[in-house]
């Protein structure tokens, strides 16, 4: 496996992307060959679904971080078929979906196939998410027509600011949403468990934000996005030295990028876990945004602790303790 810091050279694009843009660099690739991408994207009642792109229009909709669960439909069995026809295909999502798929298509030829993973930390309940949704369009008065989960555009990559546009026109920007996701309260109870928390993945490609890169490359991060690139298989390499001149990249120390919560499984309290979710079913959301969100106790006891020890301070702690 080889691990790189790398950035489309277009910066429309990164600004497009969550992070650095690698995924429209490697699925340009395979539409250029006639192929088929699937991802994740919001559909019309910004509900989280995989869909079947033949187009760069259609694929610009995968762009872009999705923290709920999506809906797969029966997209297994349409990357199936495209397959047995001799088509290229790139299949993006969790490291589980990958997983998932993998077993589904069996032993068939699989050599068109390119499998494009994320580091996650876990995926919340829909329910959760369109929870969120109604709380918003109720404060605002007006049904919401986009969302995206974290806005480069406004806040920069760094940020963890959730915008939502309306129907009205008016925008709604907040991080309450990912507060509630960050606690980790309300993900599926397997991600709890996760097999795939490790720099071992399934996939042909891994992708992630490449948080770090302010510490170990500072002249490399502009704060429009920079994507932690994990080349994992014999055909991800040769593929890579294929489109590598659209982009700028560095090999890099994969252990200096790694997040926490990617190296283990999230633990959390079981019994905070489940009065979370009793709190989510019986109170209105407005109490559960209060009580987890940004203005939350906890929340305001972060931000404390973060202004009056900086990064830096927290970083050079952490090497003379060695963690």
């Amino acid at each position: 496996m080889k691990s790189f810091a790398a950035k489309h050279k277009k910066l429309d694009v990164r600004l497009a992307s969550r992070s650095g843009g690698c995924f429209t660099a490697l699925s340009d690739y395979v539409l250029g060959k006639g192929g088929i991408i699937y991802g994740c994207q919001l559909d019309y009642e910004l509900r989280a679904v995989h869909n079947r792109a033949t187009n760069k229009d259609e694929r610009n909709h995968f762009r872009g971080s999705k923290y709920v669960q999506s809906d797969k439909k029966d997209i297994f069995i349409q990357v199936k078929a495209d397959l047995m026809s001799g088509l290229w295909v790139l299949f993006s999502g969790t490291t589980c979906e990958v997983v998932g798929l993998k077993s589904f298509i069996g032993k068939i030829d699989c050599s068109k196939l390119l499998l494009v993973d994320i580091l996650c930390h876990g995926v919340p309940s829909p329910l959760l998410w369109q929870k969120y949704k109604k709380f918003c369009e109720d404060k605002i008065g007006s049904p919401a027509e986009t969302a995206d989960f974290r806005d480069k555009r406004k806040f920069g990559w760094a940020s963890h600011l959730e915008t939502i546009r309306f129907q009205d026109g008016k925008l709604y920007s907040s991080k309450d949403y990912a507060c509630i996701f960050y606690s980790h309260y309300g993900l599926r109870p397997s991600c709890y468990h996760c097999p795939y928390k490790s720099i071992d993945h399934p996939s042909d490609f891994t992708l992630a934000d490449c948080w770090g890169i302010d510490q170990q490359m500072e002249e490399f991060n502009d704060n429009k996005g920079v994507s932690l690139l994990l080349v994992n298989s014999g055909k991800a390499i040769a593929l890579f030295n294929e489109i590598n001149s659209c982009l700028d990249y560095v090999e890099v120390n994969i252990k200096n990028y790694m997040q926490l919560p990617f190296r283990m499984s999230c633990h959390v309290n079981g019994t905070k876990r489940e009065r979370f979710w009793q709190e989510v079913k019986v109170k209105p959301f407005a109490y559960i945004v209060s009580k987890y969100g940004e203005n939350s106790r906890e929340e305001k006891m972060k931000r404390l602790v973060n202004a009056l020890f900086p990064i830096s301070l927290k970083n050079r702690l952490k090497k003379i303790l060695g963690r």
